[in-house]
């Protein structure tokens, strides 16, 4: 069985060529910038260690073919953190979501993280975690193919109705179809003979897709991809798409006591790291006590 992208080979196009015409470069804003890359840098401070961290980058309105701007970053709540990798733990995911829409009344548009103090391309564990997320999550686009193509197609092989019979259609591309089918019949008698017959040609395909940014506590560029999914669920990712900086209305505040308080919450090897803390601090407290 064909899948949709063998057809739009036969179109001489793919949806790496489509989504790229339509939703690359990403649009985003650079406070959303500036805040993605501090929080890689707080993390790291607060740490005192070179750690990766996670955020979901969220657009406050998708646009009527799903265009998106992405003007700020959530930390991803229940997150496990080291020095090449973060996973969102238990329900920091369902937690996220909520408070996202529930609460700030925004949209995700993908998945950002921090690379601490490395390069920001793109790893394979990268791209395998983010070709696991589009499968469960992302926006919806719709994109145009062609106009719908009456084609004249022509018995080039008369066979036995018990075989299959190879037709030329004629339109841009000159994709050979086969069909299979009582068709055949006709096909068997009026074998000579040319006519017309309609041909629906698929007008446009509606794929799920996410963004996936990574940052670094250097503030170095951002490397962006594409991951999207077909309606017959072929995964795929484009990649190093770049961006371009944008004005918009929504214009995030880096607020470090705000970011502090939420990396303490959200990032579990803080809170773990306040717990210790905490206990010292109440052991020598009973220490002292005793004396």
């Amino acid at each position: 069985m064909e899948t949709i992208n063998d057809l739009l080979k036969k179109r001489k196009t793919s949806i790496t060529s489509l989504l790229t015409q339509s939703v690359a470069p990403i649009s985003i804003t650079q406070a959303a910038i500036d805040k993605a890359n501090y929080i890689s840098k707080r993390l790291c401070e607060l740490m005192r260690e070179r750690l990766e961290v996670s955020f979901f980058m969220t657009s406050d309105n998708v646009g009527e073919q799903g265009d998106l701007v992405i003007s700020d970053m959530y930390i991803a709540h229940e997150q496990k953190v080291w020095p090449d990798y973060c996973e969102i733990k238990g329900n920091g995911n369902i937690r996220s979501f909520r408070d996202i829409a529930d609460n700030q009344h925004r949209v995700i548009a993908g998945l950002g993280h921090s690379h601490a103090q490395m390069e920001t391309s793109y790893s394979k564990r990268d791209i395998k975690t983010l070709s696991e997320i589009v499968k469960s999550w992302g926006v919806s686009k719709t994109l145009s193919l062609n106009n719908d193509i009456p084609g004249e197609v022509t018995p080039i092989i008369p066979l036995d109705a018990h075989e299959k019979i190879a037709l030329k259609l004629k339109f841009p591309g000159e994709i050979p179809i086969i069909l299979k089918s009582d068709l055949l019949d006709i096909f068997k008698y009026e074998k000579l003979l040319k006519f017309h017959w309609e041909i629906s040609v698929p007008t446009e395909v509606t794929v799920q897709y996410l963004y996936g940014l990574t940052f670094n506590a250097h503030g170095s560029d951002p490397y962006c991809v594409i991951a999207y999914k077909l309606p017959d669920d072929d995964i795929g990712i484009v990649r190093d798409v770049g961006y371009k900086i944008v004005e918009h209305p929504y214009q995030v505040a880096v607020d470090p006591t705000q970011i502090d308080s939420e990396l303490k919450e959200r990032v579990l090897n803080l809170r773990e790291k306040a717990d210790e803390q905490k206990k010292l601090l109440l052991s020598s407290e009973d220490n002292a006590k005793e004396f």
